[in-house]
C-alpha cells in the first residue's frame, strides 16, 4: 500500500482498490519520473483496464500531525496535468480523528451548477507524429501523481473554474522515448454533482510532505516491463491431490507421466549431441511403464493409509510414485 507518515493514497476501479506492485530491486525499468518536487517519493505500479473509470482516494489516518497549519492539500496530477486538489482541513480531521477524500475527476462550476468529469482509462493511440501532447508532459503520460503540501487557507466566496484537457489523443513513439506506456487517462462528459467547497490556500513550503507516484499499465504492459511474472502454461494436472485420485484416473495420469519421461530423455539426448559427451543426468532418467499393463493395476485390498490431502506439483517421477502408492502397484521399473 502507498503509505507515508499516516498519509495514504489508493486508486479504485470498479469499486475495488487496485492491487499495487513495487518495482523489484533488480528490475532495470527506466520509466520512473524524476522527483522534481523534492521530498520523499512513494512509487507504485497498478493495472489499468482501458474503458474503466477510476477514482483517487486520499486519507489522513489517526495520529497525523498538522502542526500549526490549517490543512493538507493533495495536488492530483494525471498524465502530467493538475486535475483536482482535494483538501483536508485540520478541523475536519480533529473532529473525526481521521479523514478521507475521494476524487472521481475534476469539478467545474458552470451556469450555476457544479459538474464532475470522471477519470477513465483509455487505450493509448500511437502515431508517427503528434502535436496533441506537449513535450513537457510526455514523460508523465501513464502516471497518477499526488503531491502533498501543508497549506494555510481562507474561504473563497466565488467558486473557481479549473479546465483540464484530458481528451483522447495520439502520442508519437518519439514522445514515449522507448517506454512501454499503453494507457492514458481521458475524462467523461460532465455530469451534475454535489456542490464543492472552494478554498484559497497557500502552500507553506515549496518542498512537499511526500509525493505519491502511480505508474499504470495494462496487465500485458506490466508483464512486458517485468513488474509481474509471465503466466505459466495451464494444465489440468498442474496440481494433483493424491487423496482425490481414483483407479479411473490412472491411465491418463500414466500417459502424462510417460510423456514427461520421454521429453526428459529427448532433451538429454539433444544436450549430449550438442556437447559431445554423455550427460550425468542420464542416470536419473527412468524408463516408462508398459501401457498394456494399465488394466492390471489392482484395486487396493485394504484402505490406504490415512493421509492429509496435499497439493503437490506434477512431475513424471512424482506422478508415478503417487500412483504406485495409491493403487499398490509395485511392479518395478524396467
Amino acid at each position: 500500500m502507498a503509505i507515508f507518515d499516516l498519509l495514504e493514497v489508493r486508486i479504485f476501479s470498479n469499486g475495488q482498490p487496485l492491487h499495487e506492485y513495487e518495482r523489484p530491486a533488480n528490475n532495470p525499468v527506466t520509466d520512473s519520473i524524476d522527483n522534481k518536487d523534492d521530498g520523499p517519493l512513494v512509487e507504485r505500479y497498478i493495472e489499468s483496464q482501458p474503458g474503466a473509470n477510476f477514482m483517487v482516494e486520499v486519507k489522513a489516518s489517526a495520529g497525523f500531525q498538522f502542526r500549526d497549519f490549517d490543512g493538507i492539500k493533495f495536488k492530483i496530477r494525471v498524465d502530467g496535468q493538475v486535475a483536482h486538489q482535494p483538501l483536508i482541513t485540520k478541523e475536519e480531521y480533529e473532529a473525526a480523528l481521521a479523514y478521507v477524500r475521494q476524487s472521481e475527476g475534476p469539478k467545474v462550476f458552470s451556469k450555476g451548477q457544479w459538474h464532475v468529469r470522471k477519470y477513465r482509462f483509455s487505450a493509448l493511440r500511437l502515431s508517427e507524429e503528434s502535436k496533441a501532447v506537449q513535450p513537457t508532459l510526455s514523460n508523465y503520460i501513464g502516471s497518477i501523481r499526488v503531491v502533498v503540501h501543508y497549506v494555510r487557507r481562507t474561504p473563497s466566496a466565488t467558486p473557481g473554474v479549473h479546465q483540464v484537457c484530458l481528451s483522447e489523443r495520439e502520442v508519437s513513439e518519439k514522445q514515449l522515448k522507448g517506454r512501454a506506456t499503453d494507457t492514458v487517462t481521458t475524462l467523461d462528459a460532465a455530469v451534475k454533482t454535489d456542490p464543492a467547497r472552494v478554498w484559497i490556500s497557500e502552500m507553506v513550503s515549496d518542498t512537499p510532505v511526500v509525493t505519491f507516484n502511480f505508474r499504470y499499465y495494462t496487465r500485458e504492459g506490466l508483464r512486458s516491463i517485468g513488474i509481474i511474472e509471465e503466466p505459466q502454461p495451464s494444465d489440468p494436472f498442474d496440481l494433483l491431490d493424491p487423496e482425490s485420485l481414483s483407479k479411473e484416473d490412472s491411465p491418463r495420469l500414466l500417459d502424462i507421466a510417460n510423456a514427461g519421461l520421454q521429453n526428459s530423455r529427448k532433451k538429454i539426448k539433444e544436450e549430449d549431441q550438442t556437447s559431445g559427451s554423455p550427460s550425468s543426468s542420464n542416470k536419473r532418467v527412468r524408463t516408462q511403464y508398459d501401457p498394456d499393463e494399465l488394466e492390471e493395476i489392482p484395486a487396493p485390498t485394504q484402505p490406504p493409509r490415512q493421509q492429509t490431502a496435499v497439493m503437490v506439483p506434477v512431475n513424471p517421477h512424482r506422478t508415478l510414485k503417487i500412483l504406485r502408492l495409491k493403487f499398490s502397484f509395485q511392479k518395478p521399473v524396467v
